[in-house]
């Protein structure tokens, strides 16, 4: 597999399901491995919200992991979620920001309410959420653009990536030409 191992706490009613799963694929498939890779799968819930409006929400693992904290609890602060889910830093705020701060996707409440996540954020689940559709997907935002010095790092190993294509290609054309003035 070319992705690495992803951490994340799986919520119980969903282990359950996965340890019934992983039996029924190693009975079946014998000389096999069954690993989860939390952080590339999808999930949908279906939700109710204030005034008995229903959606089914579309969600990442993750998110889905998060929103599932918030079934027997209505407040969570941001390091109850990081203790009770174990998802990377940098992965939880994304998800929470795509949760709580995308406009007229906001299935959490935040506060303070802006669209940066700190480590003092306190989330709660948003009793006034609504949507025209019944299923409602809500993607992930997308991870912070590269900075100017990572740019140029990226930039310099595409280079030295390229070196040895390049000389390559050089070699074949003169091979095939014999004589290459030295203008061209």
């Amino acid at each position: 597999p070319t992705q690495t191992g992803a951490r994340g706490n799986l919520p119980k009613e969903i282990l359950a399901v996965c340890d019934k799963f992983k039996a029924y694929y190693l009975s079946t498939h014998t000389g096999r491995r069954l690993t989860w890779q939390t952080n590339m799968g999808t999930a949908d819930l279906k939700a109710t919200f204030g005034k008995g409006q229903k959606h089914e929400l579309n969600v990442s693992t993750y998110q889905m992991c998060i929103l599932i904290l918030f079934n027997s609890v209505d407040r969570l602060s941001y390091k109850d979620i990081e203790e009770a889910t174990d998802i990377p830093a940098p992965d939880l705020k994304r998800c929470l920001q795509s949760l709580a701060c995308a406009k007229g996707r906001n299935v959490l409440g935040k506060e303070p309410m802006s669209k940066d996540i700190g480590e003092e954020d306190d989330f709660y689940f948003n009793e006034k959420f609504s949507s025209k559709f019944y299923k409602v997907k809500i993607g992930t935002v997308a991870a912070q653009k590269e900075t100017e010095p990572e740019k140029q790092e990226t930039r310099q190993r595409v280079e030295e990536d390229r070196k040895p294509q390049i000389e390559a290609a050089i070699v074949r054309i003169m091979k095939a030409r014999r004589v290459l003035d030295h203008n061209n």
